[in-house]
């Protein structure tokens, strides 16, 4: 294996682990059911807003956004 993918697999499972606890620990609302219900000052939302303005991350911001619509943020992984 190269040592790139190494390194983004990496990355990927670190981010999985911090998406999980920002979830976890925001504590949403069974109301909650699209990213765009969630609260500005959730931990998640300010996670997806830290990838899309200070990691410039911004397809990386959708695909959570899109992954939470679809999942409610539980069950299958991003």
């Amino acid at each position: 294996m190269e040592p790139l993918q190494i390194k983004n697999n990496t990355w990927q499972y670190f981010f999985k682990g911090v998406l999980k606890e920002a979830v976890g620990k925001s504590n949403l609302a069974d109301s909650c059911k699209k990213f765009a219900d969630i609260p500005n000052d959730s931990i998640v939302s300010r996670v997806v807003t830290a990838l899309k303005f200070e990691v410039k991350a911004k397809c990386l911001a959708r695909k959570v956004k899109k992954w939470y619509d679809e999942t409610q943020g539980k069950g299958q992984d991003l």
